[in-house]
């Protein structure tokens, strides 16, 4: 099993005031602040992103395509399929922890653990990436292929964006848990 890039470690999510319990997990504030400066600046910037998804994919950002349609935004590169995002915002927020890790071993981690610290890391946003509200944790229930599912959200009020969705586990790791 990967372990997580030095920066972006136990150090780097902290409990608060001390508590240990899952909701009280939060980025250590130096990180904090990086990735928010770095969303701030991708944030409402179509070509910013671009040029962002291309450095975190080592690609040309001519051949990056995003396209906002279908309930959420898909990121392709030369016409192949990347990933998905339930929302601009999560792919802002995904870009600001990749350029804000980069330095670090993060480049070292396979893409699919790097998706999945990024969503966690997401879900950790205590204020909206691209209108700085704070962001609420509550229970949903989505429609997938196979149903009804529920779901934790976190989302934004402000500028009514889904940063992530998580199955509502009672994992040591769960948002909203």
């Amino acid at each position: 099993r990967a372990r997580p890039p030095e920066s972006a470690g136990r150090a780097d999510v902290v409990p608060e005031r001390g508590g240990g319990g899952p909701e009280a997990r939060r980025l250590a504030r130096g990180v904090r602040d990086r990735w928010g400066t770095t969303a701030s600046a991708l944030a409402g910037d179509g070509r910013a992103i671009r040029r962002a998804a291309a450095e975190a994919l080592s690609s040309p950002s001519a051949g990056v395509t995003l396209d906002d349609g279908g309930g959420g935004v898909t990121l392709t590169v030369d016409g192949e399929w990347i990933g998905q995002w339930p929302s601009r915002t999560a792919l802002v927020a995904d870009l600001a922890t990749e350029l804000t890790l980069a330095g670090s071993g993060w480049a070292g981690l396979e893409r699919p653990e790097r998706a999945d610290l990024a969503a966690r890391i997401r879900a950790l946003a205590e204020r909206c990436p691209v209108c700085d509200a704070a962001t609420t944790v509550s229970e949903d229930t989505v429609d997938s292929c196979c149903g009804p599912t529920a779901v934790v959200a976190v989302t934004c009020p402000g500028c009514a964006a889904r940063l992530a969705e998580f199955d509502p586990s009672p994992a040591a790791f769960a948002p909203g848990r």
